[in-house]
């Protein structure tokens, strides 16, 4: 009931999958030009540990209906 209210609120189209989806961000001063850009998929976030000495990776639940966020996790990586 409540997706559905936010649905049209939205104008969104209601479908079969889920409106939520989890994106990571990668924040570190050794990132440099890459920090705060969001990594799809692990091996990429892999590549960057190796490459790189410190930076967190920040996993955050999106709702694409609301645009409601929550962190997920954190991970120090590097």
């Amino acid at each position: 009931m409540l997706t559905e209210l936010a649905d049209q609120r939205a104008e969104v189209p209601a479908d079969e999958s889920s409106s939520l989806r989890l994106v990571t961000y990668v924040f570190g001063s050794d990132l440099r030009r890459k920090s705060g850009i969001p990594v799809w998929n692990r091996e990429e976030l892999l590549d960057l540990a190796a490459d790189h000495r410190s930076f967190t990776a920040y996993t955050v639940e999106c709702c694409l209906v609301c645009g409601w966020n929550h962190l997920h996790e954190s991970v120090l990586m590097g």
